[in-house]
C-alpha cells in the first residue's frame, strides 16, 4: 500500500511540474494593465478628531473634512482593485489623465487591458480621451469602466463632450450610452446577453 501511495504522490508531483517545463513556458501572456486615474479629482473625507480645552473644561470630538488629491498610490484602483489584479498575476501601471495626453499605440502594445475608476464626470482633454479610448477598444484592448465614465466635460475648458463622441466609445464596447450614472437597477435593461461573459 505504501508503494502505491508513493507512486501516486510521484505522479501528482510530476503533473504539477509539467506546466512549468512544457506548453505553459512557451505561451506569452500579457500581464500589464493600464490603470487610469485623475489627479484633479478631490475627495473630501470626513474625519473625527478628539479635542480638549482644559481652560474651558471641555472635551469632545470635532468633525472636519480632509481634502485629498488622488495620486498614483492613492486612488480607487489602488485601494480596491490592484490587490485582486495582482493576485491574478497582473501588473498594474498607473497613468494620470490630468496630463491631458495619453499613451501612444506603440506604448499600448504591452498592455492587456485598461481599467478606469473615476469619481466625477470631467477630465482634462476629455474629447481626446474619448477618441483615444475608442481606438484602444477597436484595437482589441479589454476595457473595464468602474464608477463614472469621467469624460463628459473638459476640466480645463468647461465644454461638454458631445453625446455622439461618448456614444462612439460605448458602441465600440457593444453598449449604448444613455448619460450619467445608473445606480437604480430597474432602470437598466439587458438587450442581448453574451454567453462568453
Amino acid at each position: 500500500m505504501r508503494d502505491v501511495c508513493t507512486k501516486i504522490a510521484g505522479i501528482f508531483v510530476f503533473l504539477l511540474m509539467i506546466p512549468s517545463y512544457g506548453y505553459a513556458a512557451r505561451v506569452e501572456f500579457k500581464r500589464d494593465i493600464l490603470a487610469l486615474y485623475d489627479s484633479s479629482e478631490k475627495q473630501e473625507q470626513p474625519s473625527s478628531r478628539g479635542f480638549e480645552n482644559p481652560q474651558a473644561g471641555k472635551k469632545g470630538k470635532q468633525e472636519t473634512a480632509v481634502s485629498k488629491e488622488y495620486r498614483e498610490d492613492r486612488n480607487p484602483i489602488s485601494y480596491y482593485a490592484e490587490m485582486p489584479l495582482n493576485y491574478l498575476g497582473l501588473k498594474v501601471t498607473y497613468w494620470d489623465v490630468n496630463q491631458g495626453v495619453f499613451p501612444d499605440d506603440a506604448r499600448m502594445e504591452k498592455y492587456r487591458g485598461i481599467i478606469t475608476w473615476f469619481d466625477d464626470d470631467q477630465m482634462a482633454n476629455a474629447q481626446a480621451y474619448c477618441a483615444w479610448l475608442e481606438r484602444q477598444i477597436k484595437q482589441d484592448k479589454r476595457v473595464l469602466i468602474l464608477g463614472e465614465f469621467g469624460a463628459e466635460k473638459d476640466f480645463k475648458t468647461r465644454q461638454k463632450t458631445s453625446s455622439a463622441t461618448i456614444q462612439n466609445v460605448f458602441r465600440a464596447l457593444g453598449l449604448q450610452w444613455e448619460g450619467g450614472k445608473q445606480e437604480i437597477p430597474w432602470r437598466l435593461r439587458i438587450d442581448q446577453k453574451e454567453s462568453r461573459m
